[in-house]
């Protein structure tokens, strides 16, 4: 399997799925040999958190307030499909849907940015390039098609920000968080210019 993760400290800390790494012999970064120590895991919200060897060059940061809104404009970043689309990353714009998931689990948001397989892991970001969740899962078009007769679009879900962040402080991990004089919105361009210096392909290996 292979999923997206991406730093969250200056000690190099890395958040992604569980389900991306939990069953893994060994976690790797991609093109490389030497295995990431997995660090504590959250089954109930799928989490996990993963070590890098040396200093990372970026890490992402965190919204400061978790004040969220129904239609406001995010997009995911990661590396959806391996070997068939770009290998540099793909940024997808979408919007806040809505702010449960499947069954109304307020831990999750729903999203309108397409994900594809590899996107798991990776950050949702707010008009300033700041996290506001993590990429978690796509409703399953086919099944639902047959139950209801009708082909689901654009609908994603994320794990939200206050979740992440509980998961984040019981493990001690220093991540930062925007000031509330950040105001400015940022170019989808430099969102991803941005993401790309913080995000990874990450590689199960059974």
């Amino acid at each position: 399997m292979v999923g997206t993760a991406f730093v969250v400290s200056s000690q190099g800390h890395l958040l992604t799925n569980r389900h991306v790494v939990g069953n893994c012999q060994q976690v790797r970064l991609a093109g490389s040999d030497k295995p990431l120590k997995v660090l504590p895991q959250d089954e109930a919200n799928d989490l996990a958190l993963l070590q890098m060897t040396g200093k990372p060059k970026a890490a992402a940061v965190f919204r400061a307030a978790n004040d969220l809104r129904q239609g406001e404009s995010i997009a995911a970043y990661g590396y959806p499909l391996q070997g068939a689309l770009a290998a540099g990353g793909n940024l997808s714009p979408g919007v806040v849907s809505a702010l449960a998931g499947l069954g109304n689990n307020t831990s999750h948001i729903q999203i309108t940015a397409p994900v594809q397989q590899g996107n798991s892991g990776g950050p949702v970001l707010d008009s300033k390039g700041q996290v506001v969740g993590v990429v978690v899962q796509k409703l399953d078009a086919v099944k639902v098609a047959k139950l209801t007769g009708d082909v689901p679009q654009n609908v994603n879900f994320a794990i939200n920000e206050s979740t992440t962040r509980a998961f984040l402080d019981s493990n001690q991990v220093q991540y930062k968080t925007g000031h509330w004089w950040n105001i400015g919105q940022k170019d989808l361009a430099d969102i991803a210019e941005d993401a790309r210096t913080y995000t990874v392909v990450v590689e199960c290996w059974k």
